[in-house]
């Protein structure tokens, strides 16, 4: 379960960064790419475990879900990736670069303050 981990690191980044700051923080925005095979439900529940106590206590985490999108290397189709088989529909090849769908990003954070 690496959603541990990273509600770790998040909780890190905003708390540093609001440092000697007194204000509340109440929304997380983050932008999570579908392969990092994070799964939104966890992160959430490990986020609200390892926020208890903290300057980030009660903040919402809205996760936007990036989709896996590919360029092909041999006849450059760019296309959406939604099965583990990473070829280009209109040729079959399985040399692509990944456009999208790796990201795992603190988009904004919303504040109140105190």
């Amino acid at each position: 379960m690496h959603e541990l981990s990273i509600a770790e690191n998040i909780k890190n980044v905003v708390e540093e960064s609001l440092k000697g700051k007194k204000v509340k923080v109440t929304c997380i925005n983050l932008k999570i790419g579908k392969l990092t095979a994070v799964v939104p439900e966890s992160l959430q529940f490990c986020f609200q475990f390892v926020s208890k106590g903290t300057a980030v206590d009660g903040a919402v985490l809205k996760i936007k879900e990036i989709p896996v999108r590919a360029r092909c290397k041999k006849c450059g189709n760019e296309f959406s990736i939604d099965s583990p088989l990473f070829l280009c529909p209109i040729c079959g090849s399985g040399k692509i670069d990944v456009l999208s769908g790796n990201e795992l990003l603190i988009k904004s954070v919303e504040i109140e303050e105190d």
